[in-house]
């Protein structure tokens, strides 16, 4: 079961917690990429190769769910800082 979790930064801080999430995804999917790269499906029973798709697939999942709320992130992020704009114009 997967649950949501929520939590508040500075503004100041809110691209480089972007990075940082999608810099900890990446770093977690990059093994799995490489094995999967350097895979051999012809010679490897079809249990494994089932397998490794498997591991590949939940690990895409996991980076496009954090994808997407990084994507919330900066529609928030910018939302917010062109109504602050606004405010200073008036």
């Amino acid at each position: 079961m997967r649950v949501k979790v929520t939590y508040t930064v500075d503004s100041e801080e809110v691209l480089s917690e972007v990075q940082r999430l999608i810099n900890s995804k990446l770093m977690n999917l990059k093994p799995v990429i490489d094995m999967t790269a350097a895979y051999d499906f012809e010679k490897t029973p079809i249990v494994d190769s089932l397998e490794l798709v498997d591991q590949l697939r939940k690990q895409l999942f996991d980076l496009d769910t954090t994808l997407l709320d990084v994507d919330g992130i900066l529609r928030s992020y910018a939302k917010a800082n062109f109504s602050q704009g606004e405010k200073r114009d008036e």
